[in-house]
């Protein structure tokens, strides 16, 4: 069990990670989820022993390991190029840990070739590096991080450099790994879809602090603050008010037949729980429409600020439009 309390790293003057707390436990997939310079790959390599923390601890199983050297941590670190030997064929780069940890050579092949085998790439032993697809080179790396038996791994962006078809498909096989090979892993990504489709825990990282940490469903559904929810893709933020179960907008007031919330509150909605309704309060003006594959997003201006919309055609520039809000689908916060 990983135990991560109050890390920070500062570079001089610049802050990097401010009071990082975090727990994975034994074959928990835990993905640190941010936008880039949030600071994931710094915690990432913080954890391995790459870096010194400014102040806080890492431990594992009650064991402080804040100064143990990289080699003793039994830790595995797999970075988004792969960092493959192309001199040496897939075997080889399998193996190589397992040979500088001084393992006989009956271990070392036997090992290497079950790791091999959990990826899917048995029978690909003999094959050079040059020869292989980025998602086989992908699956190589992987085999070479998990061939040690590490207590805990760690994933740096692995499917940065593929396509997202070929990362969609290798997202779901990696899931069936990880679960089979029962390691505690932590995976940093900046795709959304990566990480609610891996992982047991979500840590969205910002700024280098921890903005809200849970459950996949607990992390999409419940964003605890505006800053979390304009990540996970609410667009639009209204101020409203309180009054029994009544919420106050600018246009009127609607019933809400959830928690009461605090007051004042501020009250947001992705795309999709904003309507075009020929009856709805909110009025406004069509000022772009941008195709999203299987639909549109419409910017929409009012006087209440910017909505966008998801529709399944696209509004002309300057069309006047009315818009009813999904009380079911808004988001709670604070004001």
């Amino acid at each position: 069990m990983l135990d991560i309390n109050g890390l920070s790293v500062h570079y001089g003057d610049t802050r990097v990670l401010s009071d990082i707390s975090l727990r994975i436990d034994q074959a928990q997939i835990v993905c640190v989820l941010g936008p880039s310079g949030s600071g994931k790959s710094t915690l990432l390599r913080t954890i391995a022993g790459l870096e010194t923390p400014t102040t806080g601890t890492v431990s594992w199983d009650g064991s402080d390991m804040t100064k143990t050297p990289v080699h003793k941590r039994r830790f595995g670190l797999m970075f988004q190029d792969h960092a493959l030997f192309a001199h040496r064929d897939v075997i080889g780069n399998v193996s190589f840990g397992l040979r500088m940890l001084g393992h006989s050579q009956d271990v070392v092949e036997s090992r290497a070739r079950t790791a091999l085998d959990r990826v899917g790439l048995s029978g690909f032993e003999q094959r050079h590096v040059h020869e292989l697809s980025g998602g086989e080179q992908q699956r190589v790396a992987l085999a070479r991080s998990i061939a040690p038996e590490p207590r805990l791994l760690m994933l740096d962006e692995p499917f940065g450099s593929l396509d997202r078809e070929l990362r969609e498909r290798l997202v779901g096989e990696l899931h069936d790994v990880l679960r089979s090979v029962g390691i505690a892993t932590l995976f940093v990504t900046h795709d959304q879809d990566e990480a609610f489709a891996l992982a047991d825990k979500v840590v969205l990282l910002r700024d280098g602090t921890v903005e809200q940490q849970g459950t996949p469903q607990e992390v999409w559904l419940h964003p605890e603050t505006e800053a979390a929810a304009h990540f996970l893709g609410f667009s639009t933020f209204v101020d409203a008010t309180v009054d029994n179960d009544v919420i106050k907008f600018p246009w009127g007031s609607q019933p809400f037949s959830g928690p009461r919330p605090t007051h004042p509150i501020r009250v947001a909605w992705r795309p999709d729980g904003l309507h075009f309704n020929p009856e709805g309060l909110i009025i406004g003006v069509v000022s772009a429409s941008t195709f999203r594959r299987d639909h549109f997003l419409v910017s929409v201006t009012t006087i209440h600020g910017t909505m966008s919309i998801r529709s399944g055609e696209p509004l002309a520039a300057g069309t006047a439009v009315q818009i009813t809000p999904d009380m079911g689908a808004a988001l709670i916060l604070p004001a």
